[in-house]
């Protein structure tokens, strides 16, 4: 009888380790989630803490950025307002760098010893013109030169001779023309044209 207390006692004694050491393990464990709950917790109110003076500078610097941004929308509403007005300066500046090439390369395609006297733009179909030439020249080859050089632009889609007339100024022959250069409807680009030499 005394031996079975005596064992019963040491196993007692052995579940009660055994329980001690299990509840400082699970003490050991909770004290160890508490501390990452607490770490991870310090962590994510810092991150808000963060954010929010972050918001708070943006939404300073919005507020410093207000009257800009009003400024802005109001410049792009009169844009708007204005933009018939642009597109038809557009218009009118592209249609002068036309103009202005057409004379140059009209200035290109003369022959020497060939002047014109007169020039004129005759309105044709929607976005067609022709340009119409009166000149004097020493003689009937150049007539011809003039209006090579000028069917070898790309401004023109042909050109035609209306008339020629010889005269005389002093003791000078000369030959009176008329040609008519009709331009293309598309916008003109800087052309090349003839550069035949006189003979």
């Amino acid at each position: 009888m005394a031996m079975v207390s005596i064992n019963m006692i040491a196993a007692r004694r052995a579940e009660r380790l055994r329980l001690a050491r299990v509840t400082r393990i699970l003490s050991f464990t909770v004290c160890t989630a508490a501390a990452l709950l607490v770490t991870v917790m310090t962590v994510m109110f810092g991150r808000i803490v963060n954010v929010k003076f972050a918001t708070a500078r943006v939404e300073a610097e919005l507020v410093k950025l207000q009257p800009t941004i009003e400024r802005i929308n109001a410049i792009n509403r009169e844009r708007a307002l204005l933009q018939p007005q642009i597109a038809v300066l557009d218009d009118a500046v592209q249609n002068t760098m036309r103009w202005h090439g057409v004379m140059a390369d009209l200035q290109r395609s003369i022959p020497p010893q060939t002047w014109l006297t007169n020039l004129s733009v005759e309105r044709q179909s929607e976005g067609e013109a022709r340009v119409r030439l009166n000149g004097v020249t020493v003689s009937q080859k150049l007539v011809g030169e003039a209006m090579l050089r000028l069917n070898q632009n790309q401004l023109y889609n042909g050109v035609d001779l209306h008339y020629t007339q010889s005269g005389k100024v002093g003791d000078r022959n000369t030959v009176e023309f008329e040609l008519a250069a009709h331009l293309k409807p598309l916008k003109g680009e800087t052309n090349e044209v003839a550069t035949a030499k006189t003979q």
